[in-house]
């Protein structure tokens, strides 16, 4: 279900791009709201540590929640 997430969100993302419309700022919205959800959900269950310890050790899961929060906030407005 997570590879199918991520997939399915990665291909929102890129289409979302190409749209410049509400449309695809929506999508690029709806995308980067669940890639923020899916490596975080992937954090909390894979490594259950201190959150300095994710901040040190794991920096591209926090790079790709990042990225994700990114484009929630963002969108695709020009």
């Amino acid at each position: 279900m997570a590879a199918m997430g991520e997939v399915l969100s990665g291909t929102t993302l890129i289409a979302g791009g190409f749209i410049r419309h509400w449309i695809g700022d929506l999508m690029t919205r709806v995308a980067g709201i669940s890639i923020a959800a899916i490596v975080a959900s992937a954090l909390v269950v894979t490594y259950p540590a201190p959150l300095s310890d994710i901040l040190l050790y794991n920096q591209l899961h926090v790079l790709l929640f990042l990225g994700g929060l990114y484009f929630a906030l963002r969108g695709n407005q020009a």
